[in-house]
């Protein structure tokens, strides 16, 4: 049975800052890096076919570092971004609710068809990632495959492969590093 490793990209300034990276394209901090180096050894012993990656520099990086190990080549998939948060970019919770409070008391972020924050709605993102895993999943029958992205697609993704209530999915986190497994069949 082939599997999907989905693995959040390593650490970057804004998760320390606790800022909403979403589409900004950050770069992995150091600690990210060798975080990355280290995920890359858990990998060592398993048959992988292909990684795949988000764009984003943070993701391609998390990717580059785990290929480089392992011995596979990288591609990049659009269809992994993160979730672009439109207004909420490069802010801090506390900074969003500062700025925009109307938008921040309705929760706008968490309105599925919602995209008064001038980003992508849940809808769109969920749409756009459930299009990719089609694609992985018809063309990539049989391998085992790493795919590295972020936060929010890794919820997304997590939902894909289990039948969630908002709640559950709403509590689904996956750290920086961390990985989960999915069965492709």
């Amino acid at each position: 049975m082939s599997k999907l490793y989905v693995v959040r990209h390593g650490e970057t300034d804004f998760n320390i800052q606790g800022k909403y990276a979403g589409s900004t394209d950050v770069e992995l901090n150091e600690i990210g890096e060798n975080q990355a180096k280290v995920l890359a050894e858990t990998f060592v012993d398993k048959p992988i076919n292909i990684i795949m990656s988000s764009t984003l520099k943070r993701a391609m990086r998390t990717a580059t570092i785990i290929a480089e190990r392992i011995g596979k080549e990288v591609v990049a998939l659009g269809d992994f971004v993160e979730r672009n948060v439109g207004l909420y970019e490069g802010l801090t919770r506390e900074e969003v609710s500062l700025r925009y409070p109307d938008l921040w008391n309705q929760n706008v972020l968490r309105l599925y068809d919602c995209n008064l924050h001038k980003g992508e709605s849940m809808r769109q993102v969920r749409e756009r990632v459930y299009k990719g895993l089609e694609y992985i999943k018809d063309t990539y029958k049989g391998c085992n495959i790493i795919l590295v992205t972020h936060g929010y697609v890794s919820r997304e993704i997590y939902g894909y492969f289990n039948k969630l209530s908002e709640e559950k999915f709403n509590r689904y986190v996956l750290n920086n590093c961390q990985v989960a497994e999915y069965d492709m069949e």
